[in-house]
């Protein structure tokens, strides 16, 4: 079947996506950040269309089975929904987010503890980048992606209970990275309503999105289509 217009559009996010966090870390790292993330982000878009343009293929497009004629295989098509469209996107946004983060804020703690320095970018891109391959997998409806999807949810929700000790410092300083990266100042009553919402809130979270994965479990193969 032919893609639609707006897996068309999926899959040019997709690209935005993966190639803006790789182009803003690059800059990171070869110290030419500027003032704006829009440099970094424009040249992360014009890579993904010279992809497409050459090869009549991109990132987004591997990610959601569409051929370089523009197909995508039916039996993918039938078993798939808005759910799992929808799972696969939030992973892959929260992976490029994750490999991004460590650039902006300062360290979240894991298991009890508060990596700093090079444990801490270790553990941004590994996890950034397994939650990008589970939502690859996801897309395509392969097994891997589920198993993988649930080991995810359930780590960084272990990880996170085992942590509510010091979250509050953590927050109240995320929040402040993020106003200044913003640049605006912090609104009266957000760390506090922040650092009382945040565990409930994570274990809805992570509770939907497993009873998600549990309900379509029947929709994923062995392999990929």
């Amino acid at each position: 079947m032919h893609a639609s217009r707006n897996r068309l559009l999926l899959a040019a996010y997709i690209d935005f996506l993966v190639f803006s966090s790789f182009v803003y870390v690059l800059s990171f790292l070869l110290g030419t950040m500027t003032s704006s993330a829009y440099l970094e982000v424009a040249i992360g878009i014009g890579a993904s269309i010279v992809a497409y343009f050459v090869q009549r293929m991109s990132i987004g497009r591997v990610f959601l089975s569409i051929s370089p004629d523009g197909f995508v295989p039916k039996n993918l098509m039938r078993r798939e929904t808005y759910l799992t469209m929808f799972l696969a996107t939030l992973f892959v946004l929260d992976g490029t987010k994750q490999i991004v983060r460590w650039t902006q804020f300062s360290s979240w703690p894991f298991f009890g503890f508060i990596p700093e320095g090079a444990t801490y970018v270790i553990l941004s891109f590994l996890f950034g980048g397994l939650f990008v391959v589970a939502g690859h997998w996801l897309y395509k409806l392969d097994v891997r992606g589920l198993f993988l999807a649930v080991a995810l949810v359930l780590v960084q929700l272990f990880s996170f209970l085992a942590s509510t000790g010091l979250l509050g410092d953590i927050i109240a300083k995320r929040v402040m990275d993020r106003r200044q990266i913003q640049g605006i100042p912090g609104r009266e009553g957000e760390v506090e309503f922040l650092q009382s919402m945040m565990v409930p809130a994570l274990i809805v979270i992570a509770g939907m999105i497993l009873i998600v994965l549990i309900l379509h479990r029947r929709r994923f193969e062995r392999r990929a289509s």
